[in-house]
Formats: C-alpha cells, structure tokens, sequence
C-alpha cells in the first residue's frame, strides 16, 4: 500500500528539482560565457549569478503557487 507524500516531503521534492533546474541554468550559463571567451572568472561569476536568479524566481514562484492552493 503507497501512502500519500505528506506536504514538508513534496516541498521538498519541489525544492530539490528547483535546485537541479537552477544548476542547470548556472552551468549552461558559464558554459555560454566561456565559448564566448570570458575568463574564468567571469563565467564562473556570471553562473552564480544565473544561478541564485533561478533559484530566486523558482522559489518565489513556488511561494506563490502554495499560496494560491491554501
């Protein structure tokens, strides 16, 4: 018999792929930077950067989805 997932575990399947979606976003952005012959500082700047803006707009998404189910 297969429980539902209570609320805090799919949060935290949500967060996780949130995570991986964003390191995503991060990587191919370093990557782009680099092909167009930025240091590595900077790409590695540059995927940071993508990558807490993901985060941020996922989460913030995530906030606002969760509300609108309550």
């Amino acid at each position: 018999m297969v429980s539902s997932p209570t609320r805090a575990a799919k949060r935290v399947v949500e967060v996780t792929f949130l995570i991986l979606g964003s390191m995503s976003v991060g990587i191919i952005s370093g990557i782009g930077l680099v092909l167009f012959e930025a240091s590595p500082v900077e790409a590695v700047g540059g995927g940071a950067a993508a990558f807490a803006g993901a985060f941020n707009v996922g989460m913030k998404a995530l906030s606002y989805i969760k509300r609108l189910n309550d």
